[in-house]
């Protein structure tokens, strides 16, 4: 089970043009209805081999597990995988997304109790123990 592996972003930068591609899936490889507004949507995919893929999701659920957000890049050279980099703050948190309703899907996913609470300011550690049920985004939206 990859509990821990949510979506795949693969983000595909075409040398000749200098345009970066990018696509959301789920973690069967089926294309999600998101996309960020400033960014092309990838033209074609060769998704990675079975072997590849669960490679991929285990290691993210290995690294994932501690931390209430984290992007896992790997790098796919040739059937080959690469560790990119760890990113807790992907674009520094001020990425948008189309539809509009992404921006909640993608915040509700964070889950604030996986912070220890030394590194949370007194005001977050009153919520999570007062109000446990608002360790994640206010679960009302406004209208989209």
């Amino acid at each position: 089970s990859f509990s821990n592996v949510i979506f795949i972003l693969v983000d595909y930068y075409k040398m000749d043009s200098k345009k970066n591609q990018t696509s959301f899936f789920d973690i069967n490889w089926n294309k999600l209805d998101v996309k960020r507004p400033n960014l092309d949507e990838l033209d074609s995919f060769n998704k990675p081999s079975v072997e590849l893929s669960d490679k991929m999701f285990n290691l993210s659920k290995i690294i994932s597990k501690d931390f209430p957000i984290v992007r896992v890049d790997f790098y796919n050279l040739k059937d080959k995988l690469l560790l990119g980099e760890l990113t807790f703050y992907p674009a520094g948190g001020h990425s948008k997304f189309e539809p509009k309703e992404w921006d909640y899907k993608f915040g509700e996913m964070v889950d604030l109790n996986k912070i220890p609470r030394e590194h949370l300011s007194k005001e977050w550690i009153d919520i999570l123990e007062t109000r446990p049920d608002q360790t994640r985004p206010d679960q009302t939206r406004p209208n989209m």
